[in-house]
């Protein structure tokens, strides 16, 4: 396995329950499959219904999986909540008709994990088409025996 590089066109600080990443200190999966230990194969598949329920537009599944403090950035720098991004997908301004992970990476510490992905997308917000391919870096938290997604940042894809 490969450790967890960062994807170029995207710069993000996370603090893991007091401890910086180092890419020796976790493996990740890389690729689209996810075989790893069992706490990262349920961070894929949670991570995977993320997906799922995005294109389908299903909000009581994405309501679940967003924590409520969940703050997310698009490739534009725009930042947006959890009630925000709810309300543009339920109401059509924010549709996700594609995502295919093209390679993915995850980095667990203790109750969080940091997913990092390359992804093919068609996704069509209130300021047009998004590009086709992104940077994807969504944090999860675990509480109890749930993941939730409780940031996230896109970025364009560098050529």
């Amino acid at each position: 396995m490969r450790s967890l590089r960062p994807l170029p066109g995207v710069t993000v600080l996370l603090l893991l329950a007091g401890h910086p990443l180092r890419s020796h200190a976790q493996q990740s999966t890389t690729g689209t499959r996810c075989e790893a230990d069992s706490v990262r194969e349920h961070v894929c598949a949670v991570d995977d219904s993320l997906g799922a329920a995005l294109v389908r537009a299903d909000t009581a599944t994405l309501a679940r999986l967003y924590a409520d403090d969940l703050l997310s950035t698009n490739y534009r720098g725009v930042r947006s909540t959890k009630a925000v991004l709810l309300n543009a997908i339920a109401a059509g301004r924010l549709r996700f008709d594609s995502l295919k992970v093209l390679q993915r990476g995850i980095d667990v510490r203790g109750d969080t994990a940091v997913v990092a992905e390359r992804m093919y997308q068609v996704i069509t917000g209130p300021e047009g088409r998004h590009p086709p391919e992104a940077d994807y870096r969504r944090t999860y938290v675990r509480s109890g025996t749930q993941w939730r997604l409780v940031a996230a940042v896109i970025g364009r894809r560098s050529p």
